[in-house]
């Protein structure tokens, strides 16, 4: 089935590496390192690694100069967006299928949406993310067999600009994320796309962020601590551990 849809993301934490831009404009995860990631060679190249691991460069056609890939499923499709975000270069999201070439690419933005980034799928390839409205604010979606659905966190405070975005998926309809509150710190979240209701991670830190959850319902994630230091976590079977990479 074919998707259409537009994705804009935009981050925007206080103590978090997620950067909100200006009016409706974002940027995706790691803002720092996507503007890296912009500066490579349109087109697809092959690059050694590790033994047993090869880089390979996917980039859009529809702009060879920024792309974000987010997502990846069982069955190799990719989720991601192209456009910086910039005035001019909206996010626009999209889904990348096997076998990667120039016209696997399939645009998914969430209908009438500025902006959209696709930042998950499942196995199944029902999919999340986030779009941005024409006053900058976030909004969560899924796309479920095939029909769109917008979330919005009622904990998100009702001003312009708010955040609310949705970063993995599982199987069973299981979303997670973050939303932003009034002083702009990050708020964990899960989100059960069938009932629409939205539940609070208890894991540390001023700020934090859920990124991923597997179909065995263990979540992973990051948060800042009003120091500054940001640690990332599992939450898995009720146990919470913490790492940092030494």
């Amino acid at each position: 089935m074919d998707r259409l849809s537009a994705r804009s993301i935009r981050r925007s934490a206080s103590a978090i590496v997620l950067a909100a831009t200006a009016g409706a404009s974002a940027f995706a995860l790691l803002p720092a390192a996507a503007h890296a990631a912009a500066a490579a060679r349109p087109g697809t190249h092959h690059a050694k690694a590790s033994p047993g691991y090869v880089f390979q460069t996917l980039d859009d056609p529809a702009d060879p100069a920024f792309n974000q890939l987010l997502g990846i499923n069982v069955r190799g499709v990719i989720s991601g967006y192209f456009g910086s975000g910039a005035t001019g270069h909206p996010n626009k999201g999209y889904l990348l299928n096997p076998p990667y070439t120039s016209s696997s690419y399939v645009n998914e933005n969430f209908p009438g949406s500025v902006q959209t980034q696709v930042t998950g799928l499942n196995n199944k390839g029902d999919t999340c993310g986030f779009w941005v409205d024409g006053h900058g604010n976030n909004r969560d979606f899924v796309e479920w067999n095939g029909v769109f659905a917008s979330y919005h966190d009622p904990s998100t405070p009702n001003t312009p600009g708010s955040v609310n975005q949705l970063l993995g998926i599982n199987d069973a309809g299981t979303a997670v994320g973050f939303y932003n509150d009034a002083a702009g710190h990050s708020h964990a979240i899960t989100l059960n796309q069938a009932t629409g209701k939205f539940t609070p991670l208890k894991v540390p830190g001023t700020s934090k962020v859920a990124t991923g959850i597997t179909d065995q319902g263990a979540i992973v994630g990051f948060g800042t601590n009003a120091a500054g230091v940001t640690s990332s976590w599992l939450l898995a079977n009720g146990h919470l551990t913490g790492f940092q990479f030494p």
